[in-house]
Order: C-alpha cells, then structure tokens, then sequence
C-alpha cells in the first residue's frame, strides 16, 4: 500500500521531463516550431455597387492553395481575391488554407451607377516620396459630385484630392459618385526624395491685386499652376495670381514626378477711395474749418483748453494758410498776436468729414528746427454738431489717434500715437501706446503717413510700410469698460496743424534766430472698403 504513491510520482516526473526537454505536438507549425501563418490586407474596404477590388492574402507554405469565399454574394462576390460589388449591404469575404483562415468585411455603398456616366481622374497612378504631396483633379460626366477615400491611410491619404504619402507601399486614391462609375489612382510611396516648394508659402492680397508665385522641384521637372477655388484666387500658366474675391484658398503648383506644393492666399476686400484733398485750388475748400486762437471754442462752448492744452507758443490764425504749387502749406512766424509771440495754423474736417474705420493717408513734408510740432491727426466727432460732448465723454475717454507727429529739432524722426483711457478713475491724464520711428531721409523731404484702422487693430505707416501696430485688446475707454471696442468705434475728424513750442518737446521754443517755417501737405486721402 505504501508503494502506490511512489509509482505516480515518478510517471509525473517522467512527463514534465518530457515537455521541459523541448517536445512539441504537431497543429499550426512545422517540425522546427515555426508557428505557420496566413494574411490578409486589408481588413475592411468600402466599394460603390459595380466596383472591383483586389485583396491582397499570402500563406508562409508556398505549396499552400488558398481558398475564397463570401457569406452573402448577392453584396459581394470573390475569385482568386478580386472582390465584385453587386449590392448595397454588408458581406465577409473569407480565405482559407489547411491550416488557418483570415477575413476581410465588405462594405458596398450606393445604388448602382447611372449606365454610361463615369469619373475622370488627372492621373490613373502616381509615385511619391514619403511626406511628399499631389495635386489630382476628378470629374463626374454626370457632373454629379465627387468624394475621395484612399484604401490605406497608412500609406496615402487625401483630402479633397491633395494627397499625402504617409508610409512606405502601393494603395489605391478613390474618386467616387452616387450616379457614376468610381475611378481610382494608384499611389506607390517610395524613398525616393523628390519635391516641390513654392514661394511664397503664403500671400495677402486685396480684390484687384496679383502677384507672381515660383516653383522649384528637386527633379527639375515642370509645373502645372492650379487654383483650389478660383472665385477668390485664380492663377494663370506662369504662376502669376489674381486675387478675384474675398476668402481663402491654395494655389498649387504640381509636377507629374516630384508631387505638389501649395500657397496659401488670403484676399480681402479691395479699399476704394471716399474722400480726399489733392489741395489744387487757390483756397481751402468747404470740408474744412479753420480752428482759430489759443483754445478751441466749438459752436460757443468754451472748452477751457487754454494754449491748447499743450502750453503751445501759438495763436492759431487763417492768415498761416496757403495753397501754393498743388499743396497745403501752413506757416509759423515769429509774430506777436493776442499776446502770443508766434503764429501758426490749424485746420480740421469737424463737422465736415468724418469716418469709422479705413485706411487714411498723407504726403508731407515738414519743417526743422527746435520748436517746430507738425502734427496729422484726429479726433473724435460728437453726434451732436451743436455740443462738445463726445460719445465716451471729455478727453481722454473718447480717444486720440496721432498718425504723426515730428520734432524740428530731430530731422530723422517722426511718432505714432494712440490716447485713451484715462489711466487713472477720475483724472485727466491719458494712458497712452507711442513709439518713435527712424526716416530713411529727412523729414524735409516728402514721406508719406498712413494709418490702417479697422475694429480689431490701428497699423501706423510710414512711407507705406507698416510700423506700429495696435491690436484693440490694448486700448479702452473708461466710460465703457464693457465695451471692448471703445472708444475707437466711432467717427474720427482729421486734422492737420504745427504749433510752436509746447509739452511734446518739453516746452522747447525756437531759437533767437526764427522768423518762419514751413509745412507743406501735398494731399490726404481716405479709403475705406
């Protein structure tokens, strides 16, 4: 009895001996332990009724027959892995060897197409590079709509026929319709670098504009120009754009060997002129007030800025004005006036014209010398033509816009300005965006002065290039701090006038030695879209 378990014991041995020796029972593997394997790509393809697709199955025997079927052939039907799309609905495709079987899920979409009506593709195949991309064009005879689809995201993709070479292989680009025959390109990603750059990758234009784009390509390979929507943009065979109307596109340039490259273009609406003064007459015209004294006195109501506000040397009078050769020329003099020692002029639309937003300009040529304040600028108009009250109330809180101002003294140099606030609850004291900015030449010389103002930014340039730029998170009006866009969401006056003296240069007058100098304002002019 006590020689049974002894017995059981070593047969247990005897087995794990056995499996721990490497021992293996035959089922799915060779002799060496090589598991035996069957694939199939892909695992899942969508086809339109009558289209045709080719599975791709290998088994690790070579001598291996492999077997297919499908579980409902009134959808789909398959021979020797070519799938035929009958139906609309759903079916398994199948292959089998002796050893293990793979499945493949058909989607079949659509009714069948419209007999006769087919899609034309730009290009039936196509090789990449890895990361590089391709333009294809697709068109339904029925001139139905087309989708695209690729057959492996792996290794192609594409979105509104772009495609991109994601990985390494062979797939097929689907261009498709509800009522005409699918028509497919096929795609084969290499490692081969070829490429195409065009310059620039970006461009801004306004309606009316153009501007020429190049292409290079690695292979040195043409180019064929091409307008994703040519309602905004279209492009001609050099590369040259035309920006037709407001929106956003691409522009491509593709090659049949190196891929595609494209420009993003933004077009905006074109500005139109809506006022200016070219200054040709023998006086002022009537959009003009002249502004006279040492205080502004508006319909009656004094104002109190006594000297301006500024303690400005001046006594602004008509007589400083002048039109001569095509320009506004306002003069300053060592003249005494109303016990004032000099005088100068001030002129403004107020009243007259006035704007919201736009792209406002002015050719200008300004005086030297220590004392000398030219100034383009503007101020806020009241809806109210008899009352000084802005819409936001008393300065600051309804706003400044400087578009430029100069010192006599400093001949390279002009400012840029924005006034709002006040800084402070219950002051007078503006809180204030300046800055400084270097000519090329003196300001003696013509420049030219412009302010680009929309609801979401104020662009300051000078000689047409932008300088300064103020987006409207930074300003705000203390009587409407819920309003993001105050106070520069009103009508703004221009005006244009060279004082003498005063707070911007520190209170420095002109030298022993003045006796006159001059500023000359060829035109202004105000465009707006």
């Amino acid at each position: 009895m006590k020689r049974q378990p002894t017995v059981y014991c070593s047969v247990l041995m005897a087995v794990l001996l056995f499996a721990l020796c490497g021992c293996t029972f035959s089922g799915g593997a060779d002799g060496k332990g090589t598991p035996k394997t069957l694939t199939l790509s892909p695992s899942s393809v969508e086809l339109w009724v009558g289209e045709t697709y080719r599975l791709r199955a290998s088994a690790s025997e070579e001598d291996e027959v492999l077997t297919w079927t499908s579980d409902d052939e009134r959808v789909a039907t398959v021979e020797d892995g070519l799938v035929t799309a009958l139906s609309a609905g759903q079916a398994v495709v199948t292959v089998s060897c002796s050893y293990a079987s793979e499945s493949c899920e058909i989607a079949v979409l659509g009714a069948p197409a419209v007999q006769g009506e087919t899609v034309t593709l730009s290009e039936t195949a196509i090789t990449l590079s890895v990361g590089a991309m391709y333009l294809l064009t697709a068109t339904a005879s029925d001139g139905s709509a087309v989708a695209w689809r690729t057959e492996d995201a792996g290794i192609a993709t594409v979105e509104g026929g772009l495609v991109y070479a994601a990985g390494f292989g062979t797939t097929r680009i689907v261009a498709e319709s509800p009522t005409a025959q699918a028509a497919y390109c096929t795609v084969t990603v290499t490692g081969t670098s070829r490429t195409v750059q065009v310059i620039p990758e970006r461009a801004e234009l306004t309606v009316g504009e153009e501007q020429a784009l190049s292409a290079m390509t690695s292979d040195g390979s043409a180019v064929k120009w091409s307008s994703e929507n040519s309602a905004v943009a279209r492009v001609d065979g050099d590369g040259t754009v035309f920006a037709v109307g407001a929106g956003q596109t691409r522009i491509f340039a593709t090659s049949r060997t190196a891929g595609s490259a494209y420009c993003t273009v933004t077009v905006t609406e074109a500005y139109r002129k809506v006022w200016g003064d070219e200054f040709d007459g023998t006086e002022l015209s009537a959009d003009w007030e002249y502004q006279e004294g040492i205080r502004d006195i508006y319909h009656g109501h004094d104002t109190q800025n006594w000297n301006w506000g500024n303690n400005e040397l001046q006594y602004y009078t008509r007589d400083a004005v002048s039109l001569q050769d095509g320009a506004l020329v306002i003069t300053a003099k060592r003249e005494a006036r109303e016990g004032m020692e000099y005088t100068s002029a001030r002129i403004a639309t107020r009243d007259r014209r006035y704007f919201t937003y736009g792209y406002f300009e002015a050719r200008m040529r300004l005086p030297l010398g220590n004392g000398m304040w030219p100034a383009f600028w503007m101020l806020p108009q009241p809806a109210d033509f008899s009352s000084t009250r802005n819409k936001y109330g008393g300065w600051p809180a309804s706003g400044e816009i400087d578009i430029m101002e100069a010192r006599g003294r400093l001949p390279y140099n002009v400012g840029t300005t924005l006034h709002f606030g006040p800084a402070t609850e219950g002051t007078w004291q503006s809180r204030y965006l300046s800055r400084d900015h270097s000519l090329s030449s003196s300001i003696a010389e013509w420049h030219t002065y412009g302010l680009e103002w929309t609801s979401d930014s104020m662009i300051f340039y000078i000689d047409r290039i932008a300088k300064h730029v103020i987006k409207s998170y930074e300003w705000f009006s203390r009587s409407a701090m819920d309003d993001p866009d105050a106070p520069f969401d009103t009508d703004f006056y221009i005006l244009f006038d060279l004082a003498v003296g005063g707070n911007f240069d520190g209170g420095i007058g002109p030298e022993d030695s003045f006796t006159s100098a001059s500023m000359a304002v060829d035109y202004v002019r105000v465009y707006q879209k």
